[in-house]
């Protein structure tokens, strides 16, 4: 576990709140994972709307590969009222069937037990778009990998 700083706390134009968290690699972090680093977490908080986004930034010399995963967790009364947009055209690996298949419908929408892994999604189609019963969360970005698309993973 490692402390995050502040970096800002500020009201957007629009009359959000955002808040910055940053951080960087340490002696333990290095411990663990010996790259330099800097991550900066942005949290946006609207009337309507939750928008988050992480940036990686390599301090160091070495190039490095980095993952990360933002799992979001959203309570909704029922799911089967949610529809996710953004990963219309992406291939997906569904983990309860052992499938891999190509998403074709712009918009999904849970009708049972639901767990998929979204590959390849591309970053113009992204952020991903959440609506539950008319609630819109956005994800800015899952998993970006180093060609420009993202991964994302939704279960239900």
């Amino acid at each position: 576990t490692s402390r995050w700083s502040i970096a800002d706390l500020s009201v957007t134009s629009e009359g959000g709140c955002k808040v910055v968290f940053q951080l960087q690699d340490s002696e333990a972090t290095r411990g663990i994972w010996p790259f330099a680093f800097k991550l900066t977490y942005e949290v946006v908080l609207d009337e309507d709307s939750l928008a988050t986004s992480l940036t990686i930034t390599n301090s160091g010399e070495r190039e490095m590969a980095p993952q990360c995963l933002l799992h979001t967790y959203l309570n909704v009364a029922d799911s089967k009222q949610v529809m996710i947009f953004g990963l219309e055209e992406s291939e997906y690996a569904d983990k309860l069937t052992g499938k891999t298949e190509q998403e074709d419908m712009p918009a999904i929408q849970f009708r049972g037990e639901t767990d998929r892994i979204y590959s390849g999604a591309s970053r113009k189609a992204c952020p991903l778009a959440v609506r539950p019963e008319g609630v819109r969360v956005d994800a800015h970005g899952a998993l970006l990998e180093k060609d420009g698309t993202v991964d994302a993973e939704i279960a239900a």
